[in-house]
Order: structure tokens, then sequence, then C-alpha cells
């Protein structure tokens, strides 16, 4: 999937990476935040994830800075919830990205990334023609299905990195180091 009107990221300082999703969806990212940081080493680069994903996350080479959002703040009074969100956005545009790419599809990693002041943002295709705005680059829906690894790099493939075949390897958190004991491990 060719685009030809790649942004020129030679002044990309700061990268923010949405994925709002659980787990196993933040988990397939890995890779993208691995060759992101090889092809642009010096940027700081930034995740903001649901809070339940946030051990995948930690420890991760690639990751600078860790943003997290807790979805049981949709439980509370909608005052309460719009002030988390303003909350966020606030700190979001207080970061000065210069890049800006969502992986999830929906309106609070779209306006998320909007409100980033961010003048590269990348995402998927919106539903509605009004959050195609919030974009400035637009990333093909692919015409048949794809691993979720392949259409999380596409983003990357959007903005002209073309990750290298070896570098579509899943990076997993490194385990807690464990003492064991003598007593025995029961089911």
């Amino acid at each position: 999937m060719g685009y030809g009107d790649y942004p020129d990221l030679s002044s990309v300082k700061k990268i923010l990476v949405i994925k709002l999703r659980h787990l196993g969806d933040v988990l397939l990212t890995t890779p993208l935040f691995t060759t992101l940081k090889k092809a642009l080493p010096h940027a700081s680069l930034h995740a903001y994830v649901y809070q339940d994903a946030l051990p995948l996350l930690e420890g991760h080479p690639a990751i600078d800075a860790l943003l997290t959002y807790d979805p049981a703040v949709k439980k509370r009074s909608w005052p309460h919830r719009l002030l988390s969100e303003l909350s966020l956005w606030r700190r979001i545009r207080k970061e000065g990205y210069d890049l800006v790419l969502n992986l999830t599809e929906g309106d609070r990693g779209a306006l998320a990334a909007k409100l980033s002041g961010a003048p590269i943002r990348v995402g998927f295709p919106p539903k509605g023609k009004w959050q195609r705005k919030l974009y400035t680059h637009l990333v093909k829906h692919p015409p048949s299905l794809r691993h979720t690894v392949e259409k999380n790099l596409d983003l990357l493939r959007r903005i002209g990195l073309f990750p290298a075949e070896d570098e579509r390897a899943l990076s997993l958190p490194p385990l807690p180091t464990h003492s064991w004991s003598d007593e025995p491990f029961i089911l």
C-alpha cells in the first residue's frame, strides 16, 4: 500500500501512540514501538493505554513515558467523566507532541490526537465524516484480512517508515524474578 505524501519526520522530537484497547491488543502494538524507536531514536516515545494494560508496556526499552486511562471513570457521573477527560487532554496538549499515532478506531483516541495539537496526526478512517478532520494522515483499510500487527504497522507505513521482516516480533515485559522456596506448588 503506497501513499506518496509522507510527512517530513526530521523535526519530530516527541511522539504519542494511542491504543485504547485491552491486553491482547496492546501486546500486538509492541513491534510498532520497537520499529518507531529504531527509525527515530532521538524522539521521546510515549504510549496512552488503558490502565490495566500498563504492565505490558512498563519496561519496554522503546517507551519513555506511559499515560493511562482508567475505564472505571465511565461508571461515574458525567461531570466527573468530563473533568477527567479534560484533565487528561490538557496534559496531552501540554506535552507538545510532534506526532500522534492513534491505533484505535473510536472517538476518544481521535479527539486526543486532535487536541494534542500535534502537526502530524495519523489514524484509521473514522466512521463519521467530521472525525476525518481530526487527522492529517489517514491509513487505508486493507482490501483483505490482515494480522493486527500488520494493521498497526500500517500507521508507520503511512508516514514513510517501512519495518523489516525481523522488526515484527512481539515484546513481552520482563518476568519478575522469583525466589523459589522448598514449599510445594499446589494448583
